[in-house]
């Protein structure tokens, strides 16, 4: 099956092999957990599949990561439906309008996090900084240190390079060893191909 986060009907769709669609969960805007019939969540914006057919989905209206499972019913699995970002635990985390998560394994999620310009890492129970400083900026170098402006877009590579979509600064940029770069995009919106450089985006 195929999953699709609509943020504006509030609900993730299920696409069957046979291109039936249905309503996995939610459908009205809200901030509750619990089975299919309960759950409720405002404005879910993107989603991986992990073990046991379990979606991850990052709740971006209410600032929290949410595991939806293939019954439809709703836990909550990090954030505290308040915008902030404290790291620490799952259950005292905070979120800033998350956007785009991406699973690098069972129990490794980075998330981009827009509205805080930075990426977040949730691993063994724990929320954490991967990247990103708390001024938005354009700036590359150590990721500690590195700016990001709403990042709303990332993947990891075979090769574990991170690659994230950096909205506001129309580019593409990628996080190796410990280092952030401009992949693609020459920073100035537009639309053009060319060399990595060259090229440009607006708001990718």
């Amino acid at each position: 099956s195929v999953y699709i986060s609509d943020a504006g009907n509030h609900c993730i769709y299920s696409i069957a092999p046979n291109g039936i669609v249905t309503v996995l969960s939610g459908g009205t805007p809200g901030c509750q957990d619990g089975s299919k019939e309960q759950a409720a969540f405002k404005r879910p914006g993107g989603l991986c599949l992990v073990a046991q057919r379990q979606l991850i989905l990052a709740e971006t209206g209410h600032g929290r990561i949410l595991v939806v499972k293939p019954d439809g019913s709703v836990a909550n699995f990090a954030g505290r439906s308040r915008s902030g970002t404290v790291d620490g635990t799952v259950a005292k985390s905070t979120f800033f309008k998350p956007q785009a998560l991406f699973s690098a394994s069972s129990n490794d999620l980075l998330v981009a996090d827009s509205m805080s310009n930075k990426i977040r890492r949730i691993r063994n129970g724990l929320v954490t900084t991967f990247a990103g400083s708390p001024e938005r900026g354009s700036g590359n170098g150590r990721k500690d240190l590195a700016n990001f402006d709403s990042p709303t877009g990332i993947c990891i590579s075979s090769s574990n390079t991170v690659y994230i979509a950096d909205t506001n600064n129309h580019v593409i940029r990628h996080i190796t060893d410990g280092t952030v770069f401009n992949f693609a995009g020459s920073g100035v919106p537009g639309f053009q191909d060319g060399p990595g450089d060259v090229a440009k985006f607006n708001s990718p």
